[in-house]
């Protein structure tokens, strides 16, 4: 999560979407223009500096509140449905709101090689799509970051990974900020992988077609 209160936008990281090189662009952007006023995930701060943004510490949803120390650290991953919990109106009614989107099926590819390379898992693909429909807390890593509890689609701008570095250019000139190349974070050694080597059995393919339908059918995403 990233959140400018100099060009008013809302960052979403969802997974496996290059949120971590989008971050990095975003941050290095806003440091060399000198725009500060931002708040960022994993960044420990205090309530009393942000409070004007937030709602009550008591009802804010994030990673690690202190309640002792009246500080505040904010997931990284944390989904848009829980930022509207955590911030007023103000910023919720007046921000843009981003996130990044990556053809569905070959996102579950993705962060499966992902946790294995982390050594989170174990298992074998079809085992760990089996545990995925089960829709665990685990499961949970994948979920959409872009859409309510309910599957409503609430950012109001998508940046397709597939044209990322473009999608990065036309974000930036409609905020102002110089073009920056992106940078290459977490690469993939086996990127070139075509995921349906992959996912072959149809029924994973229906799953992740039945949890990704709204995106699925707007963005335009084909197996």
């Amino acid at each position: 999560m990233i959140i400018s209160h100099d060009c008013k936008f809302i960052f979403v990281r969802n997974v496996k979407t290059a949120s971590s090189s989008i971050a990095a662009c975003i941050t290095e952007t806003l440091q060399a223009c000198n725009l500060h006023n931002t708040l960022y995930s994993e960044v420990e701060y205090e309530y009393n500096t942000i409070k004007k943004y937030c709602n009550p510490i008591e009802i804010i949803p994030t990673r690690q509140v202190n309640f002792l120390k009246k500080t505040i650290i904010f997931d990284q991953h944390i989904p848009m449905y829980r930022i509207q919990q955590s911030f007023k109106p103000c910023i919720l009614n007046n921000y843009t709101k981003i996130a990044g989107l990556r053809n569905p099926w070959d996102t579950y590819v993705s962060a499966y090689a992902w946790l294995v390379r982390q050594n989170i898992i174990t298992a074998t693909f079809e085992q760990w799509m089996d545990e995925q429909k089960k829709k665990t807390a685990f499961a949970r890593f994948i979920r959409p970051r872009h859409r309510s509890l309910t599957g409503e689609l609430i950012v109001d701008k998508i940046l397709k990974f597939e044209d990322i570095q473009n999608e990065i250019n036309k974000l930036f000139l409609s905020f102002n900020l110089p073009p920056r190349t992106l940078p290459k974070h977490k690469i993939n050694p086996n990127s070139h992988t075509i995921y349906k080597d992959i996912l072959t059995r149809q029924s994973d393919i229906d799953f992740i077609a039945e949890e990704y339908k709204q995106d699925i059918k707007i963005f335009n995403y084909t197996y």
